[in-house]
């Protein structure tokens, strides 16, 4: 047998060939070429047979597991994987095939994907699913050729917005719902305040744990939880306050009369004389 790393002419001088007696043969991982085997029969008749090519290879692994990329960034991404002598032969996203040099490049063991590619994305999760030639040449499947591995990187697609106010806010209103008690005495909040507060909290909360909110919505839902919150705190049922009779400054004592309180003039004559009375409880004065 004789292992050449290229196909020979049909013209070799097979006489010249540095054949290897024996009837088997191990070979090398990463290595590709043609395998020619010499038979002699027992009439000293000589056969050449070769395969038609073969492969030895090892397989390519993972490197990078993930990658992010937050959208409206102009930056590629870079990733790599062990390619160990073979090199790549398709990516997909999903089901769809990505186009070398548009969407992605290659360099050694390294694939940039493209920031135009990868913001065309929304918002969310994706496994970029990356196949292989062994050594090089294109698998081609059918037949009992083993199939070749393939490698994957989860890609993570984000929206850059600051969800921080809405936080703190549904936290804060987490909080009140925790502390606060249903009825009608003080202290106390109207179940309908406490149900719609409960309302306003899961809408804030469906917006919070959305990756692909946009920061407009993000502000519509802060801001209605906390007209909620205040609205909800401004619901405690109070103390009521003890109402009190306005004073009349000149009513009359019990037991006494209006005339006797009553400052009166009286001009009176007696026995010929003036007198004049001045009157407080009826008091004389001569």
């Amino acid at each position: 047998w004789y292992l050449s790393d290229t196909a020979l002419a049909y013209t070799t001088d097979w006489d010249t060939i540095d054949w290897t007696a024996g009837g088997g043969t191990n070979i090398a991982a990463n290595w590709k070429g043609v395998v020619y085997a010499r038979l002699i029969d027992n009439e000293n008749n000589i056969t050449i047979i070769c395969s038609n090519g073969m492969i030895v290879y090892t397989e390519s692994a993972q490197d990078t597991q993930n990658v992010s990329f937050i959208k409206t960034s102009t930056s590629d991404i870079t990733a790599t994987v062990v390619l160990n002598g073979n090199t790549i032969n398709q990516i997909k996203n999903g089901s769809d095939i990505l186009i070398k040099d548009t969407h992605y490049t290659v360099s050694g063991n390294e694939i940039t994907f493209k920031a135009n590619y990868l913001d065309s994305l929304g918002a969310g999760s994706y496994t970029l699913t990356i196949s292989y030639n062994p050594m090089g040449e294109p698998y081609v499947t059918g037949g009992d050729d083993d199939v070749p591995v393939t490698t994957s990187i989860a890609l993570t697609v984000i929206i850059k917005t600051d969800k921080s106010e809405l936080e703190k806010s549904i936290k804060e209103s987490d909080s009140l719902i925790i502390l606060s008690f249903a009825g009608d005495k003080p202290g106390q909040y109207p179940q309908s305040a406490i149900d719609t507060l409960n309302k306003e909290i899961e809408i804030a909360n469906t917006v919070f744990d959305n990756p692909n909110a946009t920061q407009p919505q993000i502000d519509k839902a802060y801001s209605a939880l906390q007209k909620a919150i205040e609205a909800f705190k401004n619901s405690v049922i109070k103390e009521e306050e003890k109402k009190t009779e306005p004073t009349d400054p000149i009513s009359p004592k019990t037991g006494e009369t209006g005339a006797s309180i009553a400052w009166v003039l009286v001009i009176a004559i007696v026995s010929g004389t003036g007198c004049v009375l001045f009157g407080r409880k009826r008091r004389k004065i001569v």
